[in-house]
C-alpha cells in the first residue's frame, strides 16, 4: 500500500491550518487590546467637603479617580430638566487637562424652589500620561443632590 500524496491533495489542508492560526493569534491580539483599553477608562469621583458646622459646602470637586489615565474635560454642563438652572459655576477654562488624582473644583448652590436634583454632563477625552489624547469622546450624568 502506497501513501503517495501531492500537493493538490494536501495543499487545501495546510493552507486552512495556517489561516486557523494566524486567524487565532489576530483575535487574540484584539481581546487583549479591547481588555487593556476597557481597564484604562476613566473614572470621575464627586467630592463635597462639608462645613464646620456640618452643613454642606458650595465647593465641589471633580476628581479623576484612575492612575495613569488623564482627561481633557470638553465639556462641563447642567442638563436639569426644571427650568431654574441651579447655579452650577466656577472658574473652569475649558478644555482643562486633569491628570491622573487630580481634580478640577466648581461651586454649586441650590435654590429651596427647585425641586429636581442638579444633574450635570461631563465630557472628556483621554490619553495615558504623557501622550496625545485619543480622539474618541466619553461623557456621563451625575447628580449632586
Amino acid at each position: 500500500m502506497d501513501l503517495i500524496t501531492t500537493w493538490a491533495d494536501t495543499g487545501p489542508a495546510w493552507l486552512g491550518g495556517i489561516g486557523g492560526v494566524i486567524a487565532a493569534l489576530i483575535a487574540g491580539y484584539a481581546l487583549y487590546r479591547a481588555i487593556r483599553s476597557e481597564a484604562r477608562h476613566v473614572e470621575w469621583q464627586l467630592s463635597n467637603e462639608p462645613k464646620p458646622d456640618g452643613r454642606r459646602s458650595e465647593n465641589w470637586r471633580l476628581i479623576n479617580g484612575t492612575s495613569g489615565v488623564r482627561a481633557r474635560v470638553l465639556g462641563f454642563e447642567n442638563t436639569t430638566g426644571d427650568g431654574l438652572q441651579d447655579a452650577l459655576r466656577g472658574d473652569l477654562i475649558l478644555p482643562a487637562v486633569v491628570e491622573p488624582s487630580g481634580w478640577l473644583p466648581f461651586n454649586h448652590s441650590r435654590s429651596l424652589s427647585s425641586g429636581y436634583p442638579t444633574v450635570i454632563r461631563v465630557t472628556w477625552q483621554e490619553g495615558p500620561s504623557g501622550r496625545r489624547f485619543r480622539q474618541r469622546r466619553f461623557s456621563a450624568i451625575y447628580y449632586l443632590d
